[in-house]
């Protein structure tokens, strides 16, 4: 069983065979795994089985040599897991049971993160070194989250406002209607909520482009929610500012304590299009193209503080 040590975003696995002989290199023995089965569990020592949409256990395709690395993305089955533990189990194999093995998470262990302790207040936030040099007519917003407040509550993860719009872009929760929201300029759709209430690790990721106005809710690698004709032909404008855990109602203030955000979040990612699902599903290591996390500057005010 492999240990991540803590609770953890997994959106793959690699295996890869080995060549085992007591008289090498004399001799030469190809082992390796051909299918597999996969059980995870969390800090609590549960154990699961990953299955299908019917509930049948899913086999993975393996190797068929000894040094081929075979990867097996999540989003091509049932969609990643949340786990802290993670067995493979081997269910044919040649030769003999004989493998290495990677799990891949979402975000790399040493990726940046900024906390936010609570109790809920104005002066907790961060402010990301950036701005948009061009206006967008499509972005994916991507953004890794842990929160275990109540669903009740009214939370900002991301805020961007402009001198003519405080709220040219936000992505919030809202209160007591279970319900994502993603405002551009003056216009508003509300939005499935993902279960990202359960104090672990998760992405959310919404899409959005001006041709037709159509937009889309991910979390966790997985669609939620789509629709269209939202804010069609409009424009998310240069110049504004980046505010992280609070909602602007001017720019870089006019926050609401009842509007703040409590936990942790890190890889708050920008792109000036629409990714693919492969794209969203696959590993978050990706950097945006308009905000890459890995290189923006942040700086955090009140109790906020920058981790690994």
């Amino acid at each position: 069983m492999q240990d991540l040590n803590d609770v953890s975003v997994i959106t793959g696995i690699i295996i890869k065979g080995r060549n085992y002989s007591p008289d090498w290199p004399t001799g030469i023995h190809d082992q390796y795994v051909t299918s597999y089965t996969i059980s995870y569990g969390d800090e609590n020592g549960d154990e699961t089985f990953y299955t299908d949409a019917d509930g049948q256990v899913t086999v993975f395709p393996a190797n068929d040599d000894r040094d081929t690395e075979v990867y097996n993305d999540f989003g091509d089955f049932s969609g990643r897991i949340t786990a802290r533990f993670v067995k493979i189990h081997p269910q044919t194999w040649n030769e003999h049971i004989s493998m290495r093995a990677k799990i891949v998470t979402a975000v790399p262990g040493d990726s940046q993160k900024i906390i936010f302790p609570g109790p809920r207040g104005i002066d907790d936030y961060a402010r990301m070194d950036t701005t948009l040099s061009e206006d967008l007519a499509s972005f994916t917003l991507c953004v890794h989250m842990r929160s275990n407040m109540d669903t009740s509550n009214t939370m900002s993860l991301v805020s961007y406002a402009v001198e003519e719009q405080p709220n040219e872009l936000f992505f919030l929760y809202v209160n007591g209607r279970f319900t994502s929201e993603l405002a551009l300029q003056s216009g508003s759709i509300q939005m499935a909520d993902p279960p990202v209430w359960d104090g672990e690790w998760h992405t959310i990721c919404t899409t959005w482009r001006s041709s037709d106005g159509a937009w889309q809710l991910y979390a966790d690698g997985t669609l939620t929610a789509s629709g269209s004709g939202f804010n069609v032909g409009g424009r998310v404008r240069t110049g504004g500012t980046w505010i992280l855990a609070q909602d602007q109602d001017v720019v870089g203030g006019g926050f609401a304590a009842s509007q703040s955000f409590i936990g942790e979040l890190s890889n708050v990612n920008l792109w000036d299009r629409v990714l693919s699902p492969a794209e969203i599903a696959a590993d978050l290591s990706y950097h945006g193209n308009v905000i890459d996390w890995a290189t923006t500057g942040i700086e955090v005010f009140g109790q906020a503080s920058l981790a690994c």
